[in-house]
């Protein structure tokens, strides 16, 4: 339909209209065909009255910027964002203040309405918090469905149980379409945006914007033109969420990086946020491996990330660096050629070796059984070589974890083990990164009358089944057949062995396991949260507990639970590896008591004793 010449001219025309850079041949031939589509839809074969009709008339031109457009969006997309999300709503909440969120490149409204419905989510747990999203794009069309706010069942790609209470369901002309709650629609406002033009921008100053897979259209200018208009909005202390793709020099525009591509603006007084980068003093990694070129691989990627670091090719070399120079963190490979890994930990653990150790290694299945050794006994998490090459920031997020200092817990919620009143039905404990060997000093000799034991670990399932035969060796609990509707017994525990959801289901008094393969929640399968949330509806008598873990996966789960009088516990900020998972409940006051491992093991023997002082 287009000469060459013509072509050239739609493309220099849609870089006019939407400043983006029309490179690679696949972007270029999507935006002819797009428009060849719109002039098919018109009637018309002849470009220049194609032209001729978008100057003469407003209606066009708009349809035009939209097949210039990328549309590429869906729901919930780049979830580990909204973790990040979550921990800064509980960090607003005590400002009494309404939250606002700006998602800058909207498109046809999922990514706006995504968060609303995170929001929403939240205000239905602290009913007084108040939020306002404003979504804005330079696709006029596009805004328009976004207003419409209403959608085809087939694009739901996210957990449909848990955020169904904030969809409506059509029926008759409108079946398999779905729009959003009026409470989340009342709250969400849309217009038409250029990022570049600086007085066409929605004012704020927002706690939140949101400009995703945008700079990656645009050319080195206009991203410093289209992020310095965006932190114009955005306050001071507030989060800038661009693409996983995409990034910026911090240092240029005066913010800090947040976790993965995501930054803080800071102002002259703010102060440090959880999980910000690392101090100005770079902390050291050691990296213990005898593969020349991994070595320089996790070194190259760890200094990006904001560490120092220093290598060893064998447990020899390692030792004699630790006798020399502090090291803040281990990356350890279980293949050395001096000495088995494993060995060499357990040895240096021994000498007192208190910093924290990352496995990154390449694990056979015969390995299994000695990866959960090593994570039992001395490291704090695994990786296999692979999976951290390839993605960096699962180092960076577990490093700062692992590093950030440990001060006062806050809200320090505690009570006396004597207010257990009665023995628990089932206990239900989740745990995540230093999980394992928490379990193991939890669990370890319980009597053989103890409740039902259901666990929830954020492990990969190759490592499962050793786990499941350490913690029966530890515990002295009998290791409980894992299917669906498998009744619960006394002196046994469950912990999935497979990639799925554990669960307790009820019929009367009798209890027995829910095993399901739903979607992940909040990254995980198994998920805390769904194992807390699966004895929120009933009546069931539980001893709910937090272990150690990254994120807040639990931390709703254990609030519903509180709410309803279970007893609840979280494990102590300075006893744990990584105080994410408990201190996101304590956030959330739906913690009766908090302490040490050693406590609550206590407390699990003190509450299984009430049964036989109520016989």
């Amino acid at each position: 339909m287009f000469s060459d010449s013509e072509k050239q001219v739609l493309l220099k025309l849609a870089e006019k209209l939407t400043g983006g850079i029309q490179a690679g041949d696949t972007r270029r031939e999507s935006l002819i065909s797009n428009v060849s589509r719109r002039m098919r839809e018109l009637g018309l074969d002849n470009f220049q009255s194609y032209l001729e009709l978008v100057d003469a008339d407003s209606t066009e031109l708009a349809h035009l910027v939209s097949a210039l457009t990328i549309h590429t969006t869906s729901w919930f997309r780049e979830n580990p964002h909204f973790v990040v999300f979550q921990e800064i709503l509980l960090e607003a909440l005590d400002k009494n203040e309404v939250f606002t969120v700006w998602s800058s490149a909207c498109s046809t409204g999922e990514e706006a309405y995504s968060f609303a419905i995170m929001l929403e989510e939240f205000r239905t747990v602290h009913p007084k918090f108040e939020y306002r999203v404003l979504g804005s794009d330079i696709d006029p069309i596009s805004v328009e469905t976004a207003k419409r706010a209403i959608y085809s069942e087939r694009q739901i790609n996210f957990n449909l149980s848990r955020y169904s209470k904030h969809l409506l369901f059509g029926s008759g002309k409108t079946q398999d379409y779905f729009t959003l709650s009026k409470e989340i629609r009342s709250r969400c406002t849309f217009r038409v945006s250029d990022l570049r033009d600086e007085s066409n921008q929605p004012g704020g100053p927002f706690h939140v914007c949101v400009c995703r897979n945008v700079l990656i259209y645009f050319s080195v200018e206009s991203n410093q033109q289209i992020v310095g208009n965006i932190l114009k909005n955005l306050r001071p202390d507030g989060h800038l969420f661009l693409g996983h793709s995409e990034s910026i020099n911090a240092h240029d525009f005066g913010v800090t990086q947040r976790g993965h591509s995501v930054f803080v603006k800071r102002s002259k007084t703010s102060k440090p946020t959880a999980g910000s980068e690392a101090p100005q003093q770079p902390l050291t990694v050691l990296v213990v491996d005898d593969a020349a070129t991994v070595r320089k691989q996790l070194q190259t990627q760890i200094r990006k990330i904001g560490f120092d670091c220093v290598t060893a090719s064998t447990a020899a070399e390692a030792t004699a660096i630790l006798q020399k120079q502090k090291i803040d963190l281990i990356s350890l490979d279980l293949q050395l050629p001096d000495i088995d890994g494993n060995e060499w930990l357990e040895a240096q653990r021994d000498a007192g070796l208190k910093t924290p150790v990352v496995i990154v290694s390449e694990v056979r299945a015969t390995d299994a059984k000695a990866v959960v050794n090593v994570l039992a006994c001395g490291a704090q998490e695994y990786f296999e070589k692979n999976q951290v090459l390839q993605n960096p920031e699962l180092l960076k997020q577990t490093f700062l974890e692992l590093t950030r200092g440990r001060k006062k817990s806050i809200q320090n919620q505690s009570t006396t083990l004597t207010t257990i009143n009665s023995s628990p039905e089932v206990i239900l404990i989740g745990a995540s990164t230093g999980g394992p060997q928490a379990l193991i000093k939890v669990l370890n000799n319980l009597p053989s009358d103890c409740p039902p034991v259901v666990i929830a670990q954020h492990i990969s399932p190759k490592f499962t089944r050793p786990l499941a035969e350490r913690l029966a060796q530890a515990s002295g609990l009998k290791q409980g057949e894992i299917r669906d509707g498998e009744p619960l017994k006394l002196g046994h525990f469950y912990i999935a062995l497979d990639d799925c959801h554990i669960g307790v289901k009820s019929q009367g008094k009798v209890l027995s396991l829910q095993i399901s393969n739903s979607s992940t929640i909040n990254s995980h399968r198994p998920s805390v949260d769904f194992l807390f949330q699966s004895v929120a509806n009933s009546e069931v008598s539980a001893l709910a507990i937090l272990l150690t873990g990254m994120g807040r996966d639990g931390a709703l789960g254990l609030q519903v639970l509180h709410k309803r009088g279970v007893f609840c516990v979280a494990q102590s900020e300075e006893d744990c590896v990584v105080y994410g998972m408990p201190r996101a409940a304590i956030e959330l006051a739906a913690v009766n008591f908090t302490g040490n491992l050693d406590q609550i093991h206590d407390l699990i023997r003190t509450a299984i004793s009430k049964k036989l002082s109520a016989a």
